[in-house]
């Protein structure tokens, strides 16, 4: 074995251990960084080829600790969350300027990255961006029917998160309910009118996102002697968003008002002619700016919730409604209050009167191999062929799930700064002793020079 061979075995100590410290300084670096993954060093032997003895030095290869989760942090935004065992975020760089997608470093901008970086806030562009800049990524879903899962969809079918969905969003009232207790007292009538009907007003949201109202009016048409009475229902009138009227009829003209059919309350007040526990429901049609809807009275036999007559009501305000409520299942425009991530992955809408919406599925992105990863500026991934493609999964529990999302807290770095310290303390000498092979290698060499001389 030469002193050249010697020397050469101590540079590549040298090198490997100058790697080490490179890893070690970086993860320390990065030690507060949310959803950084720390790197550790593993070293290789070097063999010489056609040599008549192994060893030829050493080398040292970063390997990705991808797979180690770091601690996690509450900060009660709801727009932040973080992921609860293995997988990703999908993400995507944006201009901060232009709020379009943008290119890193060498990577295609169309395919998504993979983050643990779960810091995500509303930027000035409607989209969900973390501390890195990198926008979340999701698949759309109908928000009138978001029951949707992530199996068997593709990268390709990811989206930018745009909060400017949510904003937008309106729903033109498709069922609305009446509660509340008519009047036992009133006397049987006829013909409807102010008089001889009892009234009440619901708010609706009209076909353009706008508020707008329904008046029904419930008229006596019959009192049994077995206590039981037949009650007709009428729409006598309803306005626009735009406070027009919708349609020719109006609440002081009873000649225009729209039968809806009749209901039949039992001798106890309770809705009958039906199944207990069934509902209870009258069709209108669309006039003016107002689609077609449902009105529910609620359901035979019940007492809770749904519309009732106050057996034995004799006070002289014969044409009031006791306890009366109304609801409606329209969403209008401009009525955004919030929008918060949810455990399950869905981007979730809440609007006036506690109404949600579902926009967006986040799912929970995994690869095969994630030490294989390659890192991003950012603390974002990208796949490689070593890694494996990404595949989705749901959040939350199902056949489909994956892992849990805990909404409101961040993940931190996984770096553990007491072991980093104990690596530094190691790869210091062993960058020592490395060192002294080349000195003892010098010295031996000036030795035999000067045995030649």
């Amino acid at each position: 074995m030469s002193l050249t061979t010697i020397m050469n075995k101590g540079v590549t100590g040298m090198t490997a251990q100058s790697a080490a410290l490179n890893t070690i300084s970086n993860n320390i670096a990065n030690a507060s960084t949310t959803g950084y993954k720390a790197s550790d060093t593993q070293f290789s032997a070097l063999v010489a080829q056609g040599a008549s003895y192994s060893g030829a030095g050493v080398r040292a290869e970063a390997r990705l600790l991808a797979d180690t989760s770091g601690s996690l942090t509450e900060t009660g935004l709801t727009t932040n969350a973080a992921i609860v065992g293995q997988g990703f975020f999908a993400v995507t760089a944006v201009d901060s300027a232009t709020g379009t997608v943008s290119s890193v470093g060498t990577s295609d901008s169309a395919t998504p990255e993979l983050t643990r970086a779960g810091d995500f806030q509303q930027d000035r562009f409607g989209h969900l961006v973390n501390g890195s800049g990198r926008a979340l990524m999701g698949f759309a879903v109908d928000p009138a029917n978001p029951i949707a899962t992530t199996a068997n969809r593709s990268a390709a079918d990811l989206q930018l998160v745009s909060l400017d969905t949510a904003q937008s969003y309106y729903a033109a009232t498709s069922t609305l309910s009446v509660s509340g207790s008519l009047p036992g007292g009133l006397a049987v009538s006829e013909s409807p009118g102010e008089d001889t009907t009892v009234g009440v007003k619901v708010p609706v949201v009209d076909s353009t996102g706008a508020a707008g109202s329904v008046d029904l009016r419930f008229m006596k048409t019959a009192s049994n002697t077995d206590g039981t009475s037949v009650w007709t229902v009428y729409r006598a009138g309803a306005t626009n968003g735009d406070g027009t009227a919708a349609g020719s009829s109006s609440l002081s003209d009873p000649s225009g008002w729209q039968s809806l059919g009749s209901v039949t309350f039992a001798a106890d007040g309770t809705l009958t002619g039906g199944t207990t526990g069934a509902a209870v429901t009258v069709g209108m049609d669309a006039v003016g700016d107002l689609p077609a809807m449902t009105l529910s009275l609620g359901a035979y036999g019940s007492t809770g919730d749904t519309l009732t007559v106050a057996v034995g009501d004799t006070s002289a305000d014969g044409t009031t409604m006791t306890n009366a409520a109304t609801s409606n299942d329209g969403i209008a425009s401009g009525s955004l209050e919030s929008v918060d991530l949810t455990a399950d992955g869905y981007v979730r809408g809440t609007f006036a009167g506690g109404k949600t919406r579902d926009f967006f599925r986040i799912p929970d992105v995994t690869v095969a191999n994630p030490t294989d990863l390659e890192a991003e500026s950012g603390t974002a991934y990208q796949v490689t062929t070593e890694s494996g493609a990404m595949t989705f999964r749901d959040f939350g529990t199902g056949q489909n799930s994956g892992e849990s999302l805990q909404v409101g807290s961040v993940e931190g770095s996984n770096v553990s700064i007491e072991d980093q310290f104990t690596t530094l303390i190691t790869t210091q000498r062993a960058y020592s002793a490395s060192s002294k092979i080349i000195s003892t290698g010098d010295e031996m060499t000036q030795t035999v020079l000067g045995l030649l001389n």
